[in-house]
């Protein structure tokens, strides 16, 4: 079963670029140019999450003996990912304007 990897996206794009410029090869161009933005929004979102799941521990562990502690936790954990999403969606070129 054949799967898709850079690298054939790669050799596409060389096989392709041999008859000279072409939608084809400008398609492929802008995906390979995408992959490092998509992997750098990749890493962020990881991160947040982490930064999510330590701030909800720290917050339910400090007030976790008020009636209301589990509520606020979950909603401090909410801030990190309203931080990421926005500038992260916007900045990442896709889908293309």
């Amino acid at each position: 079963m054949w799967r898709p990897t850079t690298g054939s996206a790669v050799t596409l794009h060389l096989a392709f670029g041999i008859w000279g410029p072409n939608p084809i090869s400008d398609l492929i161009a802008g995906v390979i140019a995408w992959l490092p933005r998509a992997f750098v929004a990749i890493v962020i979102v990881v991160v947040a999450a982490a930064i999510a799941s330590a701030v909800k521990d720290i917050i339910s562990s400090a007030l976790g003996g008020l009636s209301y502690g589990r509520v606020l936790a979950n909603i401090a954990s909410v801030s990190p990912w309203a931080g990421v999403s926005s500038p992260r969606s916007t900045r990442s070129g896709w889908p293309p304007r």
